[in-house]
């Protein structure tokens, strides 16, 4: 019995041991993982947040990952749009082109018919027809005609090259690329059949030409005058009488700046684009209130609405130049600059009789055109008729008799003048339909005398025609209608000295159409 009750003692007792030693190991566990984990809260933080970094550096690759591929779409977006610009723009181009070409195929069919219906009409029988047609070319590439005469033999002296600016757009939208052409300036003379016989160069491009009696031969343009012998030597060089008076020449970059970087072209863009719409809205500002002064009859609100007006036109003008700058870079613009300078250096006639030379030349402070006379040694010179008014830079002169004629487009008349510049007659009258008068917005453009006096007018129409006057200015007859259609420019006319031919120009096509007297005209006579 009493070893019993000492086995059950004995066995309480291992029970008791064992759940202290299970108490102590947990409480070791806990003591162990509290000192792990103060030792952890007081080490370094890189190895602390070594798991917290790694987490965060998976989730900003991501992000980075996420907005390349963001600003991926963007600019495939933005590139989209940007084709599809392109593509409405050359779009709305093409229609506008073939617009304007089924325009001009209508106008030139009804040019012919109405060319053809003057022709079978009796007032407008011509007496000279067309036989030739000069082509003037460098190589085989046609050279741009200026002007021409007749020399004393009957050869013409043809007046050529020059510097040409055209504007083709770019790949860029917001931009025009430059064409600059510099052709030989000089003065080549051709056989009355056309044949090419030799060439003078000049050192700048002549505008107008002229021969005086005795075959001396002057010549001018971009502002200078020259004195030129049978030969073909430059005798003498002066500059133009208003020269003095003008501004010197604007100068011009060799080229503009840098390309753009994509990100610039875009803010560019976005400039425009803006600029475009404002001047837009000014425009239709402008058009409001012109139509608002329309509609006004008191005095003073017509003042008010005309203030109105101007300063819609102030935005305009000013929202214009600044997209005017944006478009076409530095380099265009002190370009035009440079083209408005050289116009008003131009010179749009010349003529001789006895010892005077007249030049006509663009006014220096306003936009119509001068007559200056000067000796044959190209100096005294003197300004004797101003303010003349003249449409798309024309105003042709012709002196005989020591007298000066003019040809006043946009008053669609002749003046004659003394050589001091006293108005002594005038004639001519505004009228398409009437074979008397002259057509077209502003004609006659060009005249010249023949041997025995008659004067020759051409008018670049509609319709394109030559007329024949007497110095008094009765009308003597339809001469010709050519057969080319021509804008609102120059169109030279010369006539051999017994009448038989008629050299007209074709500006746009650098020709010289040749008209010949028909034989039942020259029988008649």
């Amino acid at each position: 019995m009493q070893q019993k009750r000492t086995s059950i003692l004995t066995m309480l007792i291992g029970c008791l041991l064992f759940t202290a030693i299970q108490a102590n190991s947990a409480a070791s566990a806990d003591v162990k993982k509290a000192d792990k984990m103060t030792r952890v809260a007081t080490a370094p933080s890189v190895e602390r947040d070594t798991v917290g970094l790694t987490t965060k550096k998976v989730d900003k690759k991501e992000k980075g990952k996420k907005s390349d591929e963001q600003k991926k779409a963007a600019r495939e977006r933005k590139s989209r749009e940007k084709n599809a610009e392109e593509q409405r723009a050359k779009a709305e181009a093409e229609a506008r082109l073939k617009a304007i070409l089924e325009a001009r195929e209508k106008r030139e069919a009804e040019r012919l018919a109405e060319i053809e219906q003057l022709r079978s009409d009796p007032e407008w029988k011509a007496t000279h027809k067309e036989v030739a047609v000069i082509k003037v070319l460098d190589g085989e590439q046609s050279i741009m005609v200026n002007n021409y005469c007749l020399d004393t033999d009957g050869n013409l002296l043809v007046a050529c090259g020059g510097t040409r600016i055209t504007y083709e757009q770019s790949e860029t939208a917001s931009q025009r690329d430059i064409n600059i052409i510099n052709e030989e300036t000089a003065i080549r003379v051709y056989s009355p059949q056309g044949r090419l016989i030799k060439t003078w160069p000049l050192d700048f491009a002549p505008q107008a030409i002229c021969v005086s009696a005795t075959g001396v031969i002057f010549a001018a343009g971009e502002g200078r005058v020259a004195q030129i012998n049978q030969a073909g030597e430059v005798v003498k060089v002066a500059d133009t009488p208003n020269v003095g008076v003008l501004e010197p020449l604007p100068e011009v970059p060799e080229a503009d700046d840098k390309p753009l970087t994509e990100e610039e072209q875009a803010i560019k863009d976005k400039k425009i684009e803006k600029l475009t719409k404002r001047v837009a809205k000014a425009r239709e500002a402008q058009r409001k209130s012109q139509q608002e002064i329309l509609k006004l009859k008191d005095a003073d609100a017509r003042k008010v609405a005309f203030e109105k007006q101007q300063a819609a036109m102030a935005k305009y003008i000013k929202a214009s130049q600044a997209l005017r700058e944006l478009t076409i870079g530095p380099r265009m613009i002190a370009l035009q600059n440079r083209h408005r300078a050289m116009y008003k250096r131009a010179v749009t006639g010349i003529a001789v009789t006895g010892d005077d030379l007249y030049v006509c030349c663009p006014m220096a402070e306003s936009y119509g055109f001068a007559v200056w006379r000067m000796n044959l040694d190209l100096g005294k010179a003197k300004q004797i008729v101003e303010n003349l008014r003249g449409c798309c830079g024309q105003m042709d002169i012709q002196a005989t008799n020591g007298e000066l004629w003019v040809p006043e487009n946009a008053r669609h008349q002749v003046t004659r003048y003394d050589r001091n510049g006293e108005e002594l007659a005038k004639f001519g009258k505004r009228g398409r339909n009437s074979v008397d008068s002259f057509g077209g917005c502003c004609e006659p453009k060009n005249i010249r005398f023949s041997g025995d006096g008659v004067i020759f007018t051409a008018e670049s129409g509609p319709p394109m025609v030559v007329k024949k006057w007497s110095t008094e200015g009765e009308f003597l007859g339809v001469a010709g209608i050519p057969s080319f259609q021509t804008g609102c420019v120059r169109v030279t006319v010369e006539v051999s000295k017994d009448g038989r031919f008629i050299y007209i120009l074709n500006t746009g096509e650098n020709q010289i159409h040749v008209l010949e007297k028909k034989p039942e005209e020259s029988d008649d006579e």
